[in-house]
């Protein structure tokens, strides 16, 4: 193991270890509902230096780009919501920089849980636009961001919310990243949806897609969704 190597997971342990140190817990292996409780039981000024610790760990790449610091900080964002909705706001937001992808994917691996928060339930409304303004305009594919946010909204977002969104982006995503990650998302809505009606008019457009789409990519996208869909 090279001196840099060993620095930077010396760093790493040392950063969660004061976040851990504040929560009393493992913030990387507890579950969110515990460590959710846990950060609810705060008192303010706890919460607030909670809050600047993971917001300084995400800003530095050499932690950020540690799976295990990246999760446990990402989960604790969510948790401390309200408080850290202008922190999410902008790192959804942010496009460049060493492994920001990574950071969107891990948030919408968890942002869904907002709606289990009880200081936080009226964020969800802004969490569902965020993610349609990301999925509307991101150009990347990577770390499988733009495809994570669509699986959020697909199989872990209200379908009457959902629905609408994904059926709007699939067709009006400015690039391939957010149609394909709408597309994705629309296969967990079918697979959700138990009304005929519905799943028809689902399949219909995956059908016009697969047909128009200029991105050969979406189009096989939509193939493979309809190859499973007879209805």
């Amino acid at each position: 193991m090279t001196a840099r190597l060993k620095r930077k997971k010396g760093d790493s342990f040392t950063r969660l270890s004061e976040i851990d140190a504040v929560l009393c817990l493992n913030s990387y292996l507890a579950s969110f509902e515990a460590l959710a409780n846990k950060v609810q039981g705060l008192k303010p000024v706890e919460r607030a230096r909670l809050l600047s610790l993971c917001e300084r760990t995400l800003r530095k790449e050499s932690l950020r780009s540690i799976e295990q610091v990246r999760v446990a900080v990402i989960k604790i964002l969510v948790a401390l919501l309200p408080d850290s909705i202008l922190n999410i706001r902008r790192w959804i937001n942010k496009r460049s920089g060493r492994m920001v992808y990574e950071v969107h994917f891990s948030l919408f691996c968890f942002l869904d849980r907002v709606r289990d928060l009880t200081n936080a339930k009226e964020f969800s409304e802004e969490i569902l636009s965020l993610l349609e303004a990301y999925l509307l305009n991101t150009r990347s594919e990577t770390a499988q961001a733009a495809w994570m946010a669509g699986d959020l909204l697909g199989d872990h977002w209200s379908l009457e919310e959902a629905l609408p969104v994904l059926t709007k982006l699939a067709k009006e995503a400015k690039f391939t990243a957010g149609r394909s990650g709408a597309l994705h998302g629309l296969s967990h809505v079918l697979a959700r949806v138990t009304d005929h009606p519905t799943k028809q008019a689902i399949v219909g457009l995956v059908g016009d897609v697969f047909k128009h789409d200029r991105s050969k990519k979406v189009r096989d996208c939509a193939r493979l969704i309809l190859k499973g869909y007879k209805v």
